[in-house]
């Protein structure tokens, strides 16, 4: 009454608010239905609904609940005065889109009815008992309120396909909570308003962060591992091509690297660049570093010069470990030491007096920036160390000596830490992947079985290709560990790795890298609903999950918000950047003196104390793995001095893989090999767009803001900037088909450029699958090698030959040598193709291919 406000208006207000609140949205549009209106046809029928208000209201933030209640009082009385105005012209005039599965402006509504009833028990009344019930459209959930004298009794009616009981309970709840509070305080902000009780809060900030766990805190990961080199010294440590080190080997020769990085004034926290290939001397060279007290900073000698000497300036690195050869191009101020001079490190061999505290700092790893240039982030000896430990821990058996750990991930990035030290500091063995081969399912199926290994991590992207490729040696795989994760995976593709081993054990991890490679793991059960993303689990030890709405406000159980971590995990920020720093490492306002990182993902709880993920909320997103700023690639992009406007999305193709694509507005017209040029001198290949497309002008949506819905789509026509030559062959003409299906494109030349044409890593994967209903063959390494038609047919039809097959009336026929493998059951009829071609290199003589199988 002070405000003039009445009952409905009121709890509008109250409704607005916890819609506000569950959706993160500001701008919120609840219906209303108008009763009794006075046409003719109509009078004295009561309670009939026969027109609907679309009430729009902005309950920001920073609104006192007394000027939000003002503002809905305002829109109502308006809405009122054109009540006769019908709902359906409406929708046409703004000219919406239809959908008969839903309302076109709003998805709840809001109805207040005020009855004189006397006598009626309220427990027994049914709002069906009225006849307006039947008369209002089915909504998401629809609030309807009924005065009865003093009272006023309310009923939620709600869409089970859409929501549970218990989570209308709770709204209902939150409800009744923000009309508590505005009713104590009709000043109090918006934003201040707590939707959850006590019991829930408790709930959320200490019953699902209960994670205390113990590991051994003060030791630094070089300690850890000289720990295993007492332990079992002639134990295999690392293996690469045939190569092996003991752990007494990997420790000798890493303490003679970090002696001459003490010499060089390495101490704590100095940062060293390490610039190789993979290889032995780059784990002892990153354990050298660790060593002389120094963080390691992985540089990949295939980045664009730029992207080096930018990342070597930033840290202030003054010592980089590589090969002379391989920085002759990169301008560097510092000392470079040439890792693979066996004659530079034959000093003493035994362990250096430890001169860092875990609290230092263990590497610096560089992930894509929103400014255009890349960001070091800072990792922390007890950092890695709390990771490692929670993991070791999440898997029932832990890691021991019998482990076999394949290294599949660039250095470069997290994940790699991951595997090089859960093994070191367990006393596994080691095995690193050749370069060639990180995309290649055939080859790290290969690896996995012919190596024995019992723990590796894959990417979501290359799951069930390598699934695929392990299944015809199920009995050869020892694979006894998995992690998996960085991107949603469905439960179909894991549940089919439990048929490779029954007691198999998957864990799926999420995390930035900011706080250090998983803040939380989920063990994956062997009958995961198919078509459901897999959560992304708890807690990792010693780490605090908060799930806050735009407000640093604890968001209820099933209510989406954003994910900021807190704990062990947490890294020391961004390497000489502060302002950044303090901007996403922000106060805890739930423990004092303690930082929490902002992640910009978007995830809600469930009732168990699991996470659901849901996705970013900006525009980072990640592609095959790799973490991308969008804002990075816009920024180099708008460097070009023809470009005007840039825009880069991601999309999904029709197997809902991701992929970029970039908008480009310029005067000139630009050629795709023109711009994957440019952009191949500062970013590294997987931030470079898998399509460009060139439009005459950003859309834009009617109060000016860029229209992402109305960008076209990729349409198959590609500039670029290769002349057309057509196919001289067949097996040219069959080329062409396998790469227009994959990757979209209508017209392909013999000189176009797979790359350039929207290839990747994983389009190249299906090239070479599809290849094989043709009877052709070719690896992803030869394709990356071999990027034209012209000049992969050469050897796709070297490989054709091999296959020495022929076919009469529609049937292959097999050779003798063909009979001579399916007769002797090494392979199956359905495998003797990929067999073959892959052991035919041996000779054909039986006593060398029965030599070769045998190994098998």
């Amino acid at each position: 009454a002070t405000y003039g406000a009445t009952t409905y208006m009121t709890l509008l207000s109250a409704y607005n608010i916890l819609l506000s609140r569950y959706s993160g949205q500001e701008d919120i549009i609840v219906g209303s239905p108008i009763a009794g209106r006075s046409h003719a046809d109509l009078q004295g029928i009561v309670g009939i609904f026969v027109n609907t208000l679309a009430m729009r209201n902005y309950p920001k933030g920073e609104k006192t609940f007394e000027k939000f209640l003002q503002d809905v009082k305002g829109n109502a009385l308006s809405a009122y005065e054109n009540q006769e105005y019908q709902f359906d012209n409406l929708v046409e005039e703004l000219d919406i889109k239809r959908d008969l599965s839903r309302s076109a402006l709003f998805d709840t509504m809001f109805v207040l009815q005020n009855i004189d009833i006397k006598e009626l028990e309220i427990d027994n009344l049914k709002f069906k008992q009225y006849e307006f019930e039947n008369k209002i459209s089915k909504f998401d959930f629809t609030l309807s309120a009924i005065e009865i004298g003093e009272e006023i009794v309310f009923n939620m009616e709600y869409c089970t396909k859409l929501y549970k009981r218990e989570t209308i309970e709770r709204m209902i709840e939150h409800f009744v909570n923000i009309l508590k509070a505005v009713a104590a305080d009709t000043k109090i902000k918006l934003s201040e308003i707590e939707l959850i009780t006590e019991e829930e809060k408790h709930k959320l900030l200490y019953e699902f962060n209960d994670t205390k766990a113990d590991y051994p805190r003060e030791k630094t990961i070089h300690e850890l591992f000289e720990e295993q080199v007492e332990k079992s010294p002639e134990s295999i440590a690392v293996v690469y091509e045939g190569k092996k080190l003991t752990y007494k080997e990997l420790n000798e020769k890493s303490n003679r690297v970090a002696r001459i990085l003490r010499e060089k004034g390495v101490k704590a926290d100095s940062i060293v660049g390490i610039m190789v290939e993979r290889s032995l001397e780059m784990m002892i060279g990153i354990i050298g570093i660790l060593k002389a007290g120094g963080a390691y900073l992985p540089i990949d000698p295939s980045h664009p010069k730029e992207r080096i000497e930018y990342m070597l300036s930033d840290s202030e690195c003054k010592v980089l470990l590589s090969k002379k050869k391989s920085v002759d191009h990169i301008e560097f101020d510092g000392e470079v030491i040439d890792l693979f001079d066996e004659d530079s490190f034959k000093g003493n061999s035994s362990n250096l007096e430890k001169i860092n505290k875990s609290s230092n700092l263990a590497y610096i790893i560089y992930t894509s920036g929103t400014t255009g240039e890349p960001k070091g982030i800072m990792i922390e000896h007890f950092n890695l160390n709390n990771f490692l430990h929670s993991l070791t821990k999440k898997y029932d058996k832990g890691f021991n000596s019998s482990d076999r750990i394949l290294s599949l991930t660039n250095y470069v990035f997290d994940v790699s830490a991951c595997e090089f030290f859960v093994s070191l500091i367990n006393g596994s063995t080691l095995v690193i992947n050749y370069k060639q081969k990180t995309f290649d399912p055939v080859e790290i199926a290969k690896l996995i079985v012919d190596n024995q290994i019992t723990y590796t991590y894959i990417p979501p992207s290359l799951l069930l290709k390598v699934y695929e490729n392990l299944k015809p040696y199920k009995d050869k795989v020892m694979l006894r560990k998995l992690l998996v994760g960085v991107e949603a995976i469905r439960g179909e593709i894991l549940n089919k790795f439990y048929t490779l081993n029954k007691d198999l054990e998957i864990v799926n991890g999420y995390g930035p890298s900011e706080s250090t490679i998983c803040s939380t793991f989920y063990k994956v059960t062997k009958s995961e609903p198919q078509n459901k993303n897999v959560s992304i689990g708890r807690n990792v030890g010693n780490t605090n999950i908060y799930i806050l709405d735009k407000y640093l406000k604890i968001v209820s159980v099933g209510i989406a918000g954003k994910i900021f971590i807190s704990g062990d995990g947490l890294s020391r920020g961004y390497i000489n950047k502060p302002e950044l720093t303090a901007g996403k490492f922000i106060e805890n306002p739930f423990k004092l003196g303690v930082k929490m990182y902002n992640t910009g993902d978007l995830a809600r709880w469930m009732p168990d104390g699991n996470i659901e993920f849901i996705g970013r909320i900006d525009h980072q997103v990640k592609i095959r793995g790799f973490r991308i700023e969008l804002g990075e690639i816009e920024n180099q992009l708008l460097n070009h001095e023809a470009i005007k406007e840039i825009i880069v999305l991601d999309r999904k193709d029709e197997n809902d893989a991701k992929y970029l694509c970039a908008y480009i507005v310029s005067e000139k017209e630009l050629t795709v090999g023109e711009l994957r040029s440019y952009l191949s001198k500062k970013l590294p290949d997987y931030m470079i767009p898998t399509y460009f497309m060139q439009i005459e002008k950003m859309p834009l949506t009617p109060n000016g803001k860029l229209d992402r819905k109305a960008l076209p789509e990729i349409d198959g026509k590609i500039n670029t900037g290769v002349e057309y030559v057509a196919p001289r062959n067949k097996i040219e003409e069959k080329l062409i088909k396998v790469w227009a299906e994959v990757l979209g494109v209508e017209r392909i030349g013999i000189d176009d450029d797979f790359f350039t044409l929207g290839g990747d890593s994983i389009k190249a994967i299906q090239v070479c699958a599809r290849l094989g209903r043709y009877n052709l063959k070719i690896t992803v390494s030869e394709l990356f090698a071999n990027p034209t038609i012209r000049e992969s047919s050469i050897n796709t039809k070297q490989k054709d030959k091999q296959i020495n097959q022929t076919v009469i009336e529609g049937k292959v026929e097999l050779t003798a040598i063909q009979r001579w493998f399916f007769e002797r059951k090494f392979i199956n009829m359905h495998h003797w193709n990929q067999s073959f071609m892959m052991y035919s290199k041996e000779g054909f003589d039986e006593k060398v291919i029965e030599k070769v199988f045998s190994k098998i």
